[in-house]
């Protein structure tokens, strides 16, 4: 367990997004009301969309009664720091002491450079940040500044005001030797989103913050610890970061407090309206409830396992777990992950699964867009190593594809043939999930979706039992794994009739948006305009036969 003494608190982030601004100040006013400690503003000055940073900090301040805000976090290769303190020190004085200061090197070269900024990266980056930071807690302090070296030239600056209560300088880090720099210099870390630094990373990483504080002569309990935390706080409707009710909430932000050190959580919503983050204070002892979890966790680890899966098992600190962990759009962390090759594999792995009480999750190899194909605690049945290719029947051009292959290889394996099965619109789409659950592909229109081509799926069930189900044996199951629904059991491997192919030909149309057309009169019936109210020609969109037109002449230029 980790303790550096600090009260646990809780912020909300807040988007500067210019287009929605209202919503976003009605959330910070809520989140003010209901005791929340802090609102965070990103800062991406290069985006057009979003608002700056520091207008955006000040206006919230004045529009709030008590809450703090803090820059999650200034990027400071767009702003000198000696301006980056004197903008903090200014807004601590008139609001109080309101404010805590988040900074960074910056998140885009390419971003800083388009806005005039000299892009840094390596070692270079780390010293401009390191200075910039001693700078900054230089000024914060009123001192007379003095610096001459190739980062910063700053010639007896007389730094202030000076606010009335101190100003903390947390830095956003993830690399070893930036992590080196906020354990000697800051007063903060700021750890990334959790569906970018995992939980299971972090305590390497504060392990580098504590021994680079010791270094310097520090107490590692200066250094305060924020975790950035994405997520849905609410039923689980897949997607990425922390999702689950709010006792999940409570039960999961209780462990990060006490067993890897945060004192402090920055809620990033993953949906509209969000709710505040559950207050751990009033929830019992953390230390207690996260001591028994990692007992738990210690069991799951232990999972016995028959022989033939001795070599197919990846637990984290295995080198391929950071890999396997997640799916395309969900950061997960599970206990263990299985990685069969063949249906008795499969079977085992499943049996060996129910037995354990963990949560189960099943992955052909593909996106995993509903994310449940992986999880936090539990065990993850991998397929992606079951991928082969097979003719079943020539003349009917009837194909057996196994759950773990991707749609490109199976195009590759059926394009000497001149075959292709509808099925997708990318070759990285795994097969497993695709063809239970519909299949819209680039051949759709002319030859339906995947499961209308399937005439027969292989199936472990629960209880380990392999079947094959077909329109004469098990129809009903049949019919469920055509996307009826999930849980029906594992599918190993689909019979499709492929389809053949000649050429295909594929043209994109782009058409200018800001050409002027004007769309067709709306429909007028006897109760007048067919949508009373809008504005439809204050923003015209093209009618059909102008679109037509416009495509046409474009054409014969």
């Amino acid at each position: 367990m980790a303790d550096y003494g600090h009260p646990v608190r809780f912020g909300i982030s807040i988007d500067p997004g210019a287009a929605d601004f209202a919503s976003a100040l009605s959330l910070a006013r809520q989140a003010d009301r209901s005791g929340l400690d802090y609102l965070a503003v990103q800062d991406h000055p290069y985006q057009p969309g979003y608002l700056d940073v520091w207008t955006m900090l000040t206006y919230l301040i004045a529009q709030t009664g008590r809450i703090s805000v803090v820059p999650d976090v200034i990027d400071l290769q767009l702003r000198p720091p000696a301006i980056v303190a004197k903008a903090a020190a200014s807004l601590a004085t008139m609001a109080g002491g309101r404010i805590q200061l988040g900074v960074g090197g910056g998140a885009s070269a390419q971003g800083v450079a388009a806005m005039g900024g000299l892009p840094r990266r390596g070692d270079d980056m780390v010293a401009f940040t390191d200075e910039a930071i001693q700078i900054i807690r230089q000024a914060l302090r009123g001192e007379v500044i003095q610096l001459s070296t190739p980062q910063h030239r700053i010639a007896g600056y007389q730094a202030g005001p000076v606010p009335p209560r101190p100003v903390g300088v947390w830095v956003g880090s993830q690399k070893p030797k930036m992590l080196a720099v906020t354990g000697r210099a800051s007063d903060g870390w700021v750890c990334p989103l959790n569906i970018y630094v995992a939980p299971d990373e972090v305590p390497g990483r504060q392990a580098a913050i504590d021994e680079a504080a010791r270094g310097a002569g520090r107490d590692p309990r200066e250094v305060r610890r924020v975790y950035n935390v994405s997520g849905v706080i609410g039923p689980y409707m897949g997607g990425r970061g922390l999702v689950g009710t709010v006792d999940h909430w409570v039960s999961t932000l209780t462990e990060w407090a006490a067993g890897l050190g945060f004192d402090t959580f920055i809620f990033w919503p993953a949906t509209d309206p969000p709710r505040p983050a559950p207050d751990l204070r009033v929830r019992g002892d953390p230390r207690r409830a996260h001591a028994g979890r990692q007992a738990a966790r210690r069991g799951m680890t232990g999972l016995p396992l028959p022989g033939i899966l001795r070599n197919r098992v990846v637990r984290p600190g295995d080198r391929r777990y950071e890999v396997l962990r997640s799916t395309y759009t969900t950061i997960a962390s599970p206990a263990i992950i299985l990685l069969p090759e063949n249906a008795d594999e499969v079977a085992a792995a499943l049996t060996a699964a129910r037995g354990s009480g963990l949560p189960i999750s099943v992955r052909s190899g593909g996106h995993g867009l509903s994310g449940r194909s992986s999880n936090d605690g539990g065990i993850v049945i991998d397929l992606s190593a079951m991928r082969t290719v097979d003719i079943v029947d020539a003349d009917a051009r009837v194909v057996r594809v196994e759950a773990g292959a991707r749609w490109a290889g199976v195009a590759a394996a059926l394009a000497p043939r001149g075959w292709a099965i509808s099925s997708g619109d990318h070759g990285n789409v795994g097969v497993g999930g695709l063809a239970t659950a519909g299949g819209i592909g680039w051949l759709a229109r002319s030859y339906g979706l995947t499961i209308d081509h399937i005439r027969a799926v292989e199936f472990v069930l629960a209880d380990g039992t392999r079947v094959r189900a077909d329109p004469d044996h098990e129809p009903e199951l049949f019919w469920a794994a055509r996307g009826a629904g999930d849980s029906a059991g594992i599918a190993l491997a689909f019979e499709i009739e492929a389809a053949p192919i000649r050429n295909i030909g594929i043209a994109q149309i782009v058409v200018e948006a800001d050409r002027g057309w004007r769309h067709d009169p709306p429909m007028v019936g006897a109760h007048g305009a067919g949508r009373a109210g809008t504005d439809n020609h204050r923003h015209p969109l093209p009618g059909r036969g102008q679109l037509r037109r416009a495509v046409h002449r474009r054409g014969r230029r």
